[in-house]
C-alpha cells in the first residue's frame, strides 16, 4: 500500500465529500474555498519538509539554487507586509486572522526559508571553492549535470 495511492483516496474523499455538502447546501462555495486554502497550507506545509531532511542526510544544499529561496522569502514578506498593510489602512486588526490562510502561507514560508538560508550559508556553506574534486568525490554533485540536460531531445516530447 503506498503512500501516494493512500493520499491520493484521501484527496479524491475530501472532495467527493465537500462536493456533496454543497450539492445538499450543508456547506457553500466560499465555505469550500476556505477548505481548500487549509488544504493549500498543509500542502505547503509539507513540501518543504523532505528538502529539509534531504539537506540534513546529505550534509549539503549543493543541486538547488538558493535563488528560489530567496525569491520565496520575498514573496513571504510581501504577503505578510500586504496583510500588515490592508489591516493598519483600515484600522482593523482582524484582517490578519481573517485571512488566516494567507497568513500561514506567508509565515510557513518565511520559517521554511531561514531554515534553508541557515542551512546554505551556515551549516552546510558551498565547498566547491576548495576544488571541484573534493565534492565530486564526496558525492555532492547535482543529481542531473547540465552537461547530460543539454543533450536532452525536448522536441522529441511533442
Amino acid at each position: 500500500f503506498s503512500v501516494k495511492l493512500f493520499f491520493g483516496v484521501a484527496f479524491l474523499v475530501l472532495v467527493f465529500s465537500t462536493l456533496v455538502a454543497i450539492v445538499s447546501s450543508k456547506l457553500s462555495w466560499l465555505g469550500f474555498l476556505y477548505i481548500l486554502s487549509y488544504v493549500k497550507v498543509v500542502i505547503t506545509l509539507l513540501k518543504y519538509i523532505p528538502q529539509v531532511v534531504l539537506n540534513v542526510r546529505r550534509k549539503s544544499t549543493v543541486g538547488w539554487n538558493i535563488w528560489n529561496i530567496i525569491l520565496d522569502f520575498t514573496g513571504g514578506m510581501l504577503s505578510l507586509a500586504q496583510l500588515l498593510g490592508d489591516s493598519a489602512d483600515m484600522h482593523d486588526w482582524s484582517g490578519i486572522t481573517g485571512n488566516f490562510a494567507k497568513f500561514c502561507l506567508g509565515f510557513v514560508s518565511i520559517f521554511f526559508d531561514i531554515i534553508f538560508f541557515f542551512q546554505h550559508y551556515v551549516l552546510y556553506p558551498d565547498k566547491r571553492g576548495e576544488g571541484n574534486e573534493s565534492t565530486h568525490q564526496a558525492g555532492l554533485e547535482p543529481q542531473i549535470p547540465w552537461e547530460e540536460e543539454a543533450d536532452y531531445d525536448y522536441d522529441a516530447l511533442l
